[in-house]
C-alpha cells in the first residue's frame, strides 16, 4: 500500500496515475487524515506534500517516527 498526501488534487491523481497499475494506492488531501490513514493501514511506503493544511509535511513524519509502531514507515517528501 502506498499513502499519497497532497493537498493539490492534481498532483494527488497525477501521483495515483503513476503508482497505482503496481501498487494499491490510497490518497488523502492533508496531514490529519494522513495521519489517521497511517495509523489505520500501515501503508508501505508514503509519499508526501511538504506544505499542507492541518499538519504541514514536517509535522506529519515527526508525528510518524514518535509512534513505536509506525517509526520504520519509509516516506518520500
Amino acid at each position: 500500500v502506498v499513502l499519497i498526501v497532497d493537498d493539490n488534487a492534481d498532483m494527488r491523481a497525477y501521483l495515483d496515475r503513476l503508482l497505482s497499475p503496481h501498487w494499491q494506492t490510497v490518497l488523502v488531501a492533508d496531514g490529519e487524515a494522513a495521519l489517521n490513514a497511517t495509523r489505520r493501514l500501515h501503508p508501505d511506503v508514503i509519499v508526501t506534500d511538504v506544505m499542507m493544511p492541518s499538519l504541514d509535511g514536517f509535522e506529519f513524519v515527526a508525528a510518524i517516527r514518535n509512534d513505536p509502531v509506525l517509526a520504520a514507515t519509509p516516506v518520500i517528501m
